[in-house]
């Protein structure tokens, strides 16, 4: 089974050869990419990441996934 979802700008494509693939497992995946696109594009606007390049935010204050990445 095999689906396809634009995401960071890019076709994502996730294909799972196995019988019992089912839609959850996809949409959990592609639910996760998309939460890393909000939180760290520089594209975004809205994001951690932008957020914390325009300094709205101190460092205290920054997300446990960005504490771990930075």
């Amino acid at each position: 089974m095999k689906q396809v979802q634009i995401i960071m700008g890019t076709p994502i494509i996730i294909e799972i050869h196995k019988k019992e693939a089912h839609q959850k497992l996809f949409d959990e995946v592609f639910d996760y990419l998309k939460y890393v696109d909000e939180k760290f594009s520089t594209y975004k606007k809205t994001s951690e990441i932008s957020a914390i390049n325009q300094k709205k935010i101190k460092t205290e204050e920054w997300s446990k996934d960005m504490k771990l990445i930075f």
